[in-house]
């Protein structure tokens, strides 16, 4: 059964693509960073895909690390709400033994 906790990581996982596309979108046409030249593997880590896809411009870097801290900053309340609830659960269950 689903429970309410885990449903919760829906907004998060929506908005977080959303907003990093949004972000590397407004850096390209505001030219920030150059259009992206090269093709990267999907394996490659988060930050770096940026900084190897614009043939090693240290802005895509910079790019890559804000759209990090970015999904940090969105999934952490999420986290934490589902951590106290957890918590919650956890302390009634043991009551109720």
């Amino acid at each position: 059964m689903l429970k309410m906790g885990k449903i919760s990581y829906i907004i998060p996982f929506l908005l977080v693509p959303i907003f990093g596309i949004l972000i590397g979108y407004v850096a390209t046409i505001t030219k920030f960073i150059p259009p992206l030249a090269y093709g990267v593997p999907w394996t490659t880590p988060g930050p770096l895909m940026p900084f190897l896809a614009t043939g090693g411009n240290f802005k895509g870097l910079i790019i890559g690390i804000l759209i990090t801290a970015m999904s940090i900053v969105v999934y952490a309340p999420f986290v934490i709400a589902s951590n106290k609830s957890a918590a919650k659960a956890q302390e009634s269950n043991s009551l109720n033994m």
